[in-house]
C-alpha cells in the first residue's frame, strides 16, 4: 500500500508535485536558453532544447497521473469512517486537478518558442 488512505498529506500531495514540475520546466527552459539548446538540432527542425522540455512535461504528467490513481484506489471504501472518506475525497479530487492543471499550464512547451 504505496498511500494509507485518509491522511491529511494527500491532500496537498498532487500540487506539490505540480510545484516541483513547474519549477524543474521553469529551471530547465533557462538552463537550456543559457547554454544554446535550442541551436542543437536533434530531429530535423526539433531542438534539444524542445526534447528535454517535452520529455518533462509527459513525464510530469505521468507521475501527477500516478499520483491520483494511487489515491483513487482508496476512495469511498466502506470500513473508513465520514472524516476519512471525506479527506480521502479531497485528496483524489486535488490529485486529479494537479493533473488537468499541468496538462493545461505546461503544454505550451509543445510550441512555445523555447527561449
Amino acid at each position: 500500500m504505496i498511500f494509507p488512505s485518509g491522511r491529511l498529506v494527500h491532500v496537498a500531495a498532487g500540487f506539490s508535485v505540480w510545484a516541483i514540475i513547474f519549477a524543474l520546466i521553469y529551471g530547465m527552459q533557462g538552463v537550456g536558453c543559457r547554454l544554446d539548446w535550442d541551436k542543437v538540432i536533434i530531429l530535423d527542425t526539433i531542438s534539444l532544447q524542445r526534447v528535454q522540455l517535452v520529455a518533462l512535461y509527459v513525464a510530469g504528467l505521468c507521475v501527477l497521473m500516478t499520483i491520483y490513481a494511487c489515491l483513487s484506489k482508496h476512495k469511498g471504501r466502506p470500513e473508513q469512517n465520514a472524516p476519512r472518506r471525506f479527506v480521502t475525497a479531497v485528496a483524489v479530487y486535488g490529485a486529479l486537478a494537479a493533473f488537468a492543471a499541468g496538462g493545461l499550464s505546461f503544454v505550451g512547451v509543445m510550441w512555445l518558442t523555447a527561449c
